[in-house]
């Protein structure tokens, strides 16, 4: 049983990137198509039938940061290196019900580079949107930070106590540490996701800007996701 279970699965994956034959319904493919992506270097989490990981796409240099929820066959994806691609559109014949309509396929890697921004680029006010798996939004959780990179601080909110820390800059990449972290001692009865918060600010590594977000990595996972907030 487990064989043909095996069977099915390698059979549905070939099956998935066939391509239908074009009517005046379809997407007027004739079999396939090429594009080119630009993929950012850090995938973030999205929502569609469930929590996943999505790529950040653009189709042009100057387009916003999109997530993109499909996957992209063939293509081996390293966190921390920027991309353009070239992908193969093809029609799935019989889509299921919850699924894409297209297969997408890795045809070619233009460009992979890695990643560096300014390090200029953290300085502003910052609402969190997530921690690590948590949607602070839903939650009714307030938390925020101010990085100030002239005097290489932090300064922040977790829900309930007011935090501060020395930024520790890596010229030259997107790399920064936070030292010396301090924090009051206030009750507070949402006191796990804080102590989560500020703990998960300790160990940071790394940070990617795109649009009005910001993305802190840790071990090339992002483990914050926030938003500018003046």
């Amino acid at each position: 049983m487990r064989y043909i279970l095996i069977y099915i699965s390698i059979l549905w994956l070939v099956s998935s990137c066939k391509p239908t034959k074009p009517t005046s319904e379809s997407s007027g493919l004739s079999s396939f198509e090429l594009k080119s992506y630009y993929i950012a270097p850090y995938q973030v989490h999205c929502e569609g039938e469930g929590i996943q990981q999505c790529f950040l796409v653009k189709r042009k240099i100057n387009d916003q940061w999109q997530n993109f929820y499909s996957t992209i066959e063939g293509f081996d994806f390293e966190p921390g290196y920027s991309y353009i691609i070239k992908v193969k559109l093809t029609a799935i014949a019989n889509p299921p019900a919850d699924g894409s309509s297209m297969c997408f396929e890795l045809h070619e890697i233009i460009q992979k580079q890695k990643i560096t921004q300014a390090i200029t680029s953290l300085y502003d006010i910052w609402g969190v949107l997530r921690l690590n798996n948590s949607n602070l939004k839903r939650l009714g959780v307030a938390q925020m930070f101010e990085i100030n990179t002239t005097k290489k601080q932090i300064l922040g909110q977790g829900a309930c106590n007011s935090f501060s820390a020395n930024l520790a800059i890596k010229e030259g990449s997107n790399k920064f540490s936070l030292s010396n972290f301090s924090s009051t001692e206030k009750y507070c009865d949402k006191s796990k996701l804080e102590e989560e918060y500020f703990n998960t600010l300790q160990n940071v590594d790394a940070f990617y800007r795109y649009n009005n977000r910001l993305l802190i990595i840790s071990g090339n996972k992002v483990v914050i996701e926030a938003i500018k907030m003046d």
